[in-house]
């Protein structure tokens, strides 16, 4: 057993966290080099795939004037967009959760941030694949290419 996975263990119980194989499946946690730390860094590699969704979902509902993102944005209805939209306001507030748990730098805040980002990941993850899959999706159908370069003047 390593040290990060025995010291994980033991904030494990303190706090009531996700197993580590379970944590570490999802987020790579035994890479984690600062055992001192070892929520904060955990919390700091949840956001960072947070925020890896956040630009994903960003660039469906506000592409920029690059061709791949006004490509695979005109595969999503105005409905779709409500639900993407939707998803992420809720990843969202999980990122600004793990932001408030950085600035208070308190073992329980980073901890409840953990849990409760765990419990709802598989959903999130779930609806990610789904967009994700639809983007690339939409890459396998015919395209205009003067009307899609037109976008770009």
């Amino acid at each position: 057993m390593s040290e990060i996975q025995k010291t994980y263990d033991a904030l494990k119980k303190k706090h009531a966290l996700p197993s580590f194989n379970d944590i570490n499946n999802e987020f790579e946690i035994s890479s984690t080099e600062n055992k001192d730390f070892l929520l904060r860094e955990i919390r700091r590699k949840m956001d960072e795939r947070i925020e890896f969704f956040v630009k994903i979902l960003n660039s469906i509902l506000q592409p920029d004037t690059n061709i791949s993102e006004l490509h695979e944005c005109r595969d999503f209805s105005d409905s779709d967009k409500r639900d993407i939209f939707s998803l992420y306001k809720e990843i969202i507030v999980m990122h600004d959760s793990a932001v408030i748990a950085g600035i208070i730098c308190d073992e329980s805040q980073d901890a409840k941030f953990i849990s409760e980002t765990f419990k709802s990941w598989p959903a999130i993850k779930k609806k990610m694949v789904e967009i994700v899959k639809r983007m690339k999706d939409s890459w396998k159908t015919d395209v205009n290419i003067s009307e899609e370069l037109g976008y770009l003047g």
